[in-house]
């Protein structure tokens, strides 16, 4: 009967057995592995660095084919922190440089993650794996861009490390660079050969990576290394990552290569309507969408090149039903100060509703007044240097009526010296003014009407 029992036992109370055998043989398996380090260090320290080697060479390498269940070696240490010359020792005494922990990472992995580049060459230089691979398919070229380390990236790719991987289910080190925003790593890789349109699916492709983090250098950097600008993750472009992270640099950035602003997503949505709503971006594209096009926008700084840009911009507010002070656009193109601040404020509280609260002061008619009256006297402009700081030569040509010019020179010279007849108030010793007759006279207040007797005693005095 008992023996019928406990063969009816239940199967959870079987498994329990099986339970504590794997936890006892995990125990021994630590409990060796803390012996095993302990008697190299123990052998390193008294000089009997052979017996150390074969320690190390019989419990740690993997070079045979047998797997390593070790976690990490002394080559893994040295490697990780840097100390160049014990990882040297190390490797004269007949340590293997590709021995691998249980997650296949080697020492030149933990050498390229922390940027020690006088470590990694020590280990490439004793035949060390620049291909090894984790399990997870990471490589020490990924960690060399992870860390934003050019020397060991170039270090690895001279040593004929592959620039990009083989599979892609593995990570890529040119995604990594680009998110990361290391623009050297990335300008390393394409010199090597890296795909630039290299796609991985649940990543994209480089540049829609660059969009995705708002890295706008390597943005560029990819561009012009002959990206496609409408390829990004499945058919996504990087241009919805762009206006979907409101980054209104790279969408410019895009549009100036051709990106199409009329593509559709898999929601079946255009890149302004997957902008956050009221944001700079979306108000860029709204403007962007009509008849508004780069190829007939001129960079330059001459004044028919900024009255062309802005007569476009002017036909296509007015179609959007928006309207700015013509005074200001003109001062902007005339650069008169404080035009050029109102004018974004102007167009900031367009497209986003809001107004900004500002302490500046800006002079009707764009004048120097302001930054005049900061001056001290003795610093403040002369009638002719008003006149060429009021009246830019770029209105002179835009408005060439000799009259027109005229005025405006004469209201800038009678502005002058009322600001000198002031100074001379406030100021009266330093001009030498000396009081008139008038001034020096003693004034007596007039007399009212209901005070007849101060009359008669002022007259009788005088008498």
């Amino acid at each position: 009967m008992r023996e019928t029992t406990e063969d009816y036992r239940p199967f959870a109370a079987q498994l329990s057995n099986v339970y504590l055998t794997i936890l006892a043989l995990f125990c021994f398996k630590l409990f060796i592995r803390i012996t095993l380090n302990l008697l190299t260090h123990f052998y390193i320290i008294k000089g009997n660095r052979k017996e150390a080697a074969r320690i190390s060479a019989e419990f740690y390498d993997n070079g045979q084919g047998h797997g390593s269940w070790a976690d990490r070696s002394p080559l893994h240490d040295a490697a990780s922190q840097g100390r160049l010359l014990a990882l040297k020792t190390l490797i004269a005494q007949g340590h293997s440089v590709n021995v691998l922990t249980i997650d296949h990472i080697s020492p030149l992995h933990e050498a390229c993650v922390r940027s020690h580049f006088a470590c990694a060459r020590a280990l490439i230089d004793a035949g060390a794996n620049v291909n090894v691979t984790t399990i997870d398919g990471v490589t020490p070229l990924f960690h060399a861009c992870s860390a934003g380390s050019l020397a060991c990236l170039e270090l690895l790719l001279q040593s004929d490390a592959r620039p990009q991987a083989l599979a892609i289910f593995q990570p890529s080190p040119i995604h990594e660079a680009v998110s990361r925003g290391h623009s050297k790593c990335v300008e390393a890789l394409l010199a090597w050969g890296a795909d630039v349109d290299y796609e991985i699916p649940h990543m994209g492709t480089p540049l829609y990576s660059a969009c995705r983090c708002k890295e706008f250098i390597c943005a560029r950097m990819l561009l012009d290394g002959g990206a496609n600008v409408q390829r990004g993750t499945h058919i996504e472009t990087p241009l919805h990552a762009a206006a979907q992270k409101d980054c209104v640099s790279i969408v410019k950035l895009l549009l100036e290569f051709g990106a199409d602003i009329n593509t559709r997503n898999l929601e079946y949505k255009r890149p302004v309507e997957v902008a956050p709503p009221g944001s700079l971006t979306e108000g860029f594209l709204l403007i962007y969408e009509g008849d508004f096009h780069m190829h007939s926008y001129d960079n330059g700084a001459s004044l028919p090149a900024k009255q062309s840009n802005w007569s476009q911009i002017e036909k296509i507010l007015v179609k959007q039903n928006i309207s700015l002070m013509k005074e200001i656009i003109d001062g902007t193109i005339h650069c008169k100060p404080g035009a050029a601040e109102l004018l974004v404020q102007e167009i900031f509280t367009i497209l986003t509703n809001r107004r900004i609260q500002t302490t500046q002061q800006v002079e009707q008619g764009f004048t120097d007044k302001a930054y005049q009256d900061r001056l001290p006297m003795v610093a403040r402009s002369t009638a002719s240097v008003a006149i060429k700081s009021n009246l830019s030569l770029s209105e002179v040509i835009a408005e060439p009526n000799i009259i027109t010019n005229q005025r405006k020179v004469l209201a800038i010279i009678h502005r002058h010296i009322e600001q000198r007849k002031e100074e001379r108030t406030q100021d009266p010793k330093r001009f030498n003014v000396k009081p008139t007759l008038g001034e020096q006279a003693v004034r007596l207040r007039p007399l009212l009407a209901s005070e007849p007797n101060l009359q008669m005693n002022t007259s009788q005095a005088a008498c």
